[in-house]
């Protein structure tokens, strides 16, 4: 651990602030490791600054710019971020509980398995979550962390926990919160719609007047929880549902069928809920037909589904990484918080040499991660790519003209 007085390290943050701005005197900065508790840094542009594994408790970031700044397994307990900007921060693994980040951006930040935790001492041996995998460290009673009136759309908070978080009026829209922790929390006229809720705890939370348009609440966990006034989308999906072994015989016939055909049999699951598998991670799925199917939260890796039929499907929070998509139908789909790490989504090449091009139609891609990504040739007639990072996806630029690409990484 570098040990450094609060004051010369805001001294040097003074010189990374003139460096980002252009401005004489400026110099780069790493502050990666530092022990500088107590720091004042507010008013500052810290963009892209690297604070990883930084103990920075009750340091001060009011107002800063900190957009795509790294706080890795960072110690910010205490620290006040109010009002700060923090667009597509990597917040994984850290420690905010008692923070305040009142009317703070952080709209994309990465908070997958950070701590904002409230509660009684509690260990992976005892208590109401003895045993539990997400369970990454020893809880202690402290107060939570303050949300109230953040921007979080968009943000990754998968397995994150937020025990008790104060969340009043927060803007938790298109944001991934599987599995994430938040019993007890206070976040009442908060937003949460077209939020990815799978297997998300939020037993005993003070949801009144919260705005669930278009979150399924089927795999929440929202016992005791108080949801007077809580807006839903009125309409509710009537999935077909399987047992997972019924699910699993009708796949193996499928994969039989491309391998062999006429020895097995198409499965066409159009409007069947599939997550009763949680996986098909490498499974053989190709032409396979699942319209208005629910696969949110998913793990895809690696899936074989060339030229698949899935329009108006639910892939929301998908892990799609590495997989084969090309020539695939996903007009209409919701693929938003998907990861499409090295996903295949161009033209699938048919007898005669014939290219037929993915059809990504009028799809929401809302805050995808698309790293080495192939979308060449792909159809985004309408698509919705809000806040998604291309920076190294292959695409064509001209098929975006008619894309929604607001607040996306493009270069």
């Amino acid at each position: 651990m570098n040990r450094a007085a609060p004051k010369n390290l805001t001294e040097r943050a003074r010189s990374y602030h003139r460096l980002v701005r252009g401005e004489t005197g400026g110099e780069w900065v790493d502050f990666s490791g530092h022990s500088a508790e107590g720091a004042d840094f507010s008013g500052l542009d810290l963009r892209d600054a690297n604070f990883s594994r930084a103990r920075l408790a009750g340091a001060r970031f009011v107002d800063c710019i900190l957009d795509g700044a790294v706080f890795f397994a960072a110690d910010l307990k205490s620290a006040d971020l109010s009002g700060a900007r923090l667009v597509g921060a990597d917040l994984r693994g850290v420690d905010l509980t008692q923070a305040r980040l009142v009317g703070s951006d952080l709209s994309g930040a990465n908070l997958r398995e950070a701590a904002l935790l409230d509660g009684p001492p509690l260990t992976r041996d005892s208590g109401e979550d003895a045993g539990s995998p997400d369970l990454a460290w020893t809880r202690h009673a402290v107060r939570p962390a303050c949300l109230d009136g953040a921007n979080l759309s968009g943000a990754r908070l998968a397995h994150a926990s937020l025990h008790g978080a104060s969340m009043m009026e927060v803007d938790l829209s298109d944001a991934d919160l599987s599995r994430a922790l938040l019993p007890r929390s206070r976040a009442r006229k908060a937003r949460f719609i077209d939020a990815v809720l799978t297997q998300t705890r939020l037993t005993g939370a003070d949801l009144r007047d919260a705005d669930m348009s278009g979150s399924d609440l089927s795999c929440a966990d929202l016992d005791m929880a108080e949801t007077g006034g809580m807006i839903t989308s009125g309409e509710t999906q009537d999935w077909v549902t399987l047992t997972p072994a019924a699910l699993d015989k009708a796949i193996q016939a499928h994969e039989t069928q491309c391998k062999r055909p006429g020895d097995g049999k198409a499965a066409d699951f159009s409007g069947h809920d599939l997550r009763a598998l949680s996986s098909l991670r490498g499974r053989i799925l190709t032409a396979l037909v699942a319209r208005n199917a629910n696969l949110a939260g998913m793990d895809l890796s690696g899936v074989q589904l060339q030229g698949a039929q899935l329009a108006g499907s639910d892939l929301r929070g998908c892990t799609l990484d590495a997989a084969d998509l090309r020539g695939a139908d996903l007009s209409g789909a919701r693929l938003s918080q998907a990861s499409l790490t090295q996903t295949r989504l161009g033209p699938l090449t048919l007898a005669g040499g014939r290219l037929y091009p993915a059809n990504l139609r009028d799809a929401q891609l809302r805050f995808i991660r698309a790293e080495q990504a192939d979308l060449s040739g792909a159809r985004l007639d309408g698509t919705d790519l809000t806040g998604a990072d291309l920076r190294t996806a292959s695409y064509d630029p001209d098929g975006l003209s008619s894309a929604r690409t607001d607040g996306a990484r493009l270069t």
